[in-house]
């Protein structure tokens, strides 16, 4: 996360992807360790300017994360590079769990199956 805060305050225009490779599928509706229903959103779509999500994802609980080993902030601080590094036009970001075909793809620059993309909307 720190590389990819990096990368976005520097306005890097020639940075293409960032992929969040992560121990669960992508970004969920909810913790996962405290919702059983939590949904996985394959897409989140950003307001270029402003970085907030738009619409069709407010319903999102980035409010932390349950996990006791998680040292990195949980999904707000993902989300939060994610949107800095997808606010730049050239920028694709991924969010994909280890070890998965799915992680594979994205670290290649193909499409997958499970995962987030978070990029920018109309």
């Amino acid at each position: 996360e720190l590389l990819n805060r990096a990368l976005s305050n520097n306005n890097n225009k020639t940075t293409r992807a960032a992929v969040f490779v992560t121990d669960v599928q992508g970004v969920f509706t909810s913790d996962l360790n405290k919702d059983p229903n939590a949904k996985l959103v394959p897409v989140i779509q950003i307001d270029q300017q402003t970085g907030a999500l738009l619409v069709n994802n407010n319903d999102i609980d980035a409010s932390g994360s349950s996990h006791k080993h998680d040292v990195t902030g949980g999904i707000a601080a993902k989300l939060g590079s994610a949107i800095a590094l997808a606010q730049m036009e050239t920028t694709t970001v991924s969010i994909v769990q280890c070890g998965t075909v799915h992680a594979e793809h994205a670290l290649q620059g193909k499409s997958f199956e499970i995962g987030t993309n978070v990029v920018l909307g109309n």
